[in-house]
């Protein structure tokens, strides 16, 4: 039979010679106890007493208290990728970027990261704009497809945050009367249209699908307020690809100083403080771009590296590529 603990032994009350047994018992399963938590333990009163270095599989979660070990109590370069299980931690570790379209008249345009982008934000130069999902639009595809519908000669803006892992580069497309020259719609994003959006640059070219080309022009409905068509006009199609570091220079005037007047949108920076450059015609993009997100990137776990799906965007016929300029202040306005 296996040593026990015996309560209650010795007692007063008891013979001594009958609990001298007992009390062996005892002192052998208490060292039975210590030999198996501990490791340098022996009979001997110079060995050093230390804890026993546990398999890794002693240790059950139900064994822990919830609250008994913290962040600040396990060195990061203790817990590798490899000891957390793929179905336990998803990929955290998200880069996010952000797109915006804006339009001064009813059109329908995509929004920038597709189905990986957060909830839209709308906004509108004074008072007068209705924002809403795309209707009155026939596609057979998936697309986030945004209506902005400004009215009393207002400009409606709509941006969104979207999870991506590309930004190689940034895409401005400008939508103009052909005749007047005057900048209706305006899309920006550090990724092309397609991404999120099917990812199919040949079925989402551009991020304005009521814009068609028929017999070489290219042309863009004319809609009254409810967004009903009631007549087509005669459009061009501007691509602009700044540099990284012009990006970043547009970036820096969007932040307002004032803490009673909002941000910038880049939008509003690009028509305030510049002007096209028609003078020069860039080369279009002919590198791989970021197109899509794996199927498998939200059960990517942490540290992993997602390879994104590439492709190299086609350049429709119609779209004319243009450079940006600083806008000349000329005497008159100052």
């Amino acid at each position: 039979m296996a040593d026990q603990h015996n309560d209650n032994i010795p007692a007063l009350t008891n013979s001594i010679a009958e609990d001298v047994v007992d009390i062996k018992e005892n002192l052998e399963f208490h060292k039975d106890c210590f030999q198996a938590l501990c490791e340098g333990w022996d009979n001997s009163s110079t060995a050093a007493l230390k804890v026993d270095n546990l398999a890794d599989d002693a240790v059950v979660e139900a064994d822990i208290l919830d609250d008994a070990v913290t962040e600040n109590k396990i060195k990061d370069a203790n817990v590798t990728t490899d000891k957390v299980k793929d179905a336990n931690i998803t990929q955290a570790k998200l880069k996010t970027s952000q797109g915006s379209v804006s339009s001064a008249s009813v059109t329908i345009a995509t929004l920038p990261g597709g189905e990986y982008g957060f909830y839209p934000q709308t906004k509108v130069s004074g008072d007068g704009c209705n924002f809403q999902i795309a209707y009155h639009l026939t596609n057979t595809s998936y697309a986030t497809y945004f209506s902005i519908g400004p009215y009393n000669g207002k400009t409606g803006y709509g941006q969104q945050r979207y999870v991506t892992s590309s930004g190689e580069i940034h895409w401005i497309f400008i939508l103009r009367d052909n005749l007047t020259k005057e900048i209706s719609s305006v899309w920006q994003a550090p990724d092309h249209p397609c991404f999120g959006n099917g990812g199919k640059p040949q079925l989402v070219p551009h991020p304005f699908p009521e814009v068609y080309e028929s017999a070489g022009k290219l042309l863009a409905p004319v809609k009254d307020m409810d967004g009903i068509v009631i007549d087509t006009k005669e459009v061009e199609m501007l691509v602009i690809n700044p540099s990284k570091a012009k990006v970043l220079e547009m970036q820096k005037k969007t932040i307002v100083e004032s803490e009673t007047e909002p941000d910038k949108d880049l939008i509003e920076v690009i028509l305030d403080d510049y002007e096209l450059n028609e003078t020069i015609q860039p080369a279009w993009p002919s590198e791989e771009v970021t197109v899509g997100l794996p199927p498998e990137w939200e059960e990517t776990p942490i540290g992993a590296t997602i390879e994104p799906i590439k492709k190299i965007i086609p350049k429709p016929a119609y779209i004319k590529t243009v450079g940006l300029k600083i806008k000349q202040v000329t005497p008159m306005e100052l």
